[in-house]
C-alpha cells in the first residue's frame, strides 16, 4: 500500500530484499516505511513506457531521470531526446553545407549536383545512424552523439564557404 505525504511516500506493509554481490542476501520485513526521495506514484512506476519518438523532450527528460534513479542504463534515450533538436537544425546545417556546393561552377552540370546532393544526405543519415549506438553505449557522450554529425557537416561547410569565389 502506498501513501502520498508531502515530503515523499510511505509504503507498508511489506518486504525490502537486499541483494548484494558477495555478502548473502537480506530480507527486511517492515509496517511502515518512509522515503523522503520517493516522487513516482506506483501507478507511475508500473505504466508502460512509450516510445521515444512518440514523447515530447520534457516528457522523455522526466523519464530519463527516472530511469537513472532506479539504477538503469539512460544513455541511447539521451541521445534520442539530443536528436528530437539535432534533426531540426540539420535543415540550417544542409543550408550551410549545401550553399558553396550550388554556387560552384563545376563541371558535369545539373545531374552532377543532384547526385553530389544525394550522396551528402546518405552520407549525413548514415553518421546519424552511427552515432546513436555510440552514444547508447557510451563510446562517445550521449548527449554529444547527436549533435557531431551536425558539428562535422557545419565545419565542413563553412570550409566550402571560405573556399566560394565572390
Amino acid at each position: 500500500m502506498f501513501r502520498a505525504a508531502p515530503g515523499g511516500g510511505t509504503l507498508g506493509p511489506g518486504d525490502m530484499h537486499v541483494i548484494r554481490d558477495s555478502a548473502p542476501s537480506m530480507v527486511l520485513s517492515f509496517r511502515e516505511l518512509r522515503d523522503r526521495n520517493m516522487r513516482e506514484r506506483p501507478v507511475d512506476l508500473m505504466a508502460k513506457p512509450r516510445d521515444p519518438q512518440e514523447m515530447r523532450y520534457s516528457e522523455l527528460s522526466r523519464f530519463i531521470r527516472a530511469l537513472e534513479r532506479s539504477g538503469g542504463d539512460a544513455n541511447l534515450l539521451r541521445v534520442e531526446r539530443g536528436l528530437k533538436i539535432a534533426i531540426p537544425l540539420t535543415c540550417l546545417v544542409i543550408v550551410l553545407f549545401g550553399a558553396p556546393l550550388a554556387t560552384s561552377t563545376q563541371r558535369g552540370g545539373t545531374a552532377y549536383g543532384i547526385g553530389l546532393s544525394l550522396a551528402i544526405t546518405v552520407t549525413f543519415l548514415m553518421l546519424i545512424q552511427l552515432t546513436k549506438p555510440l552514444g547508447g553505449k557510451n563510446l562517445i557522450w550521449p548527449d554529444v552523439a547527436p549533435w557531431l554529425p551536425n558539428a562535422l557537416f557545419a565545419l565542413m561547410g563553412m570550409v566550402l564557404l571560405t573556399r566560394v569565389r565572390t
